[in-house]
Formats: C-alpha cells, sequence, structure tokens
C-alpha cells in the first residue's frame, strides 16, 4: 500500500494525478497486517482496499504510535517506526494520509 499526503478538505483524487500528491512511503502486507496484529491499526480496514485517514485520524495514530515506541514496547521494530516516520511527516504538515491499494 502506497501513502500519499492529501489536505481534509481536497477530494479523491483521479489515479492519474496520485503523481502530483507529496508521496510518503509503502507499507507491505506483512507490515500491514503485523501493525493490526499488534491494534496499531483497526482491523476494519482492508490492506486490499484504498483507506484515507484525516488529519485527526493521523494525530491519533501519531500520538498512540509515540506512547509505543517512547515506552520501548515497540522501539527498534522497522515495521512500526516505518509508519511511525509517514505518520510524523503528515503530522508535521497538519494533513491527512491517503493511501492506495497494490
Amino acid at each position: 500500500m502506497d501513502f500519499y499526503i492529501i489536505e481534509d478538505s481536497q477530494p479523491k483524487p483521479n489515479p492519474t494525478k496520485i503523481h502530483e500528491l507529496e508521496y510518503l512511503g509503502k507499507l507491505s502486507d506483512e507490515e500491514f497486517y503485523y501493525l493490526q496484529n499488534q491494534k496499531i491499526i483497526e482491523d476494519r480496514f482492508d490492506y486490499y482496499k484504498d483507506l484515507r485517514w484525516s488529519k485527526n485520524q493521523v494525530k491519533e495514530y501519531n500520538d498512540r504510535l509515540f506512547k509505543l515506541i517512547s515506552s520501548k514496547i515497540e522501539n527498534n521494530n522497522v515495521k512500526v517506526e516505518n509508519f511511525y516516520k509517514m505518520l510524523k511527516q503528515a503530522y508535521n504538515f497538519g494533513s491527512g494520509i491517503i493511501g492506495y491499494a497494490d
């Protein structure tokens, strides 16, 4: 799944316009399901379907992961830290995230 920064007020772009969004990074299905198993990403999301999180949801995920990483529970876990870096970047932009399924 490829993740991009998107403003909350911005409509979902046409697939031919994805390249106009700021690219954040990618999660493999293994990483995505690991994050779900750890209750970091909710079970209602499906790796094979697009998803979108508002800037408020990005903040919630960012805060949750910061606590996990700070408490050493998930410290030095590449899967978690990769996701955290993407969230932090979107959070710093004050934007939401859109994820496109592979």
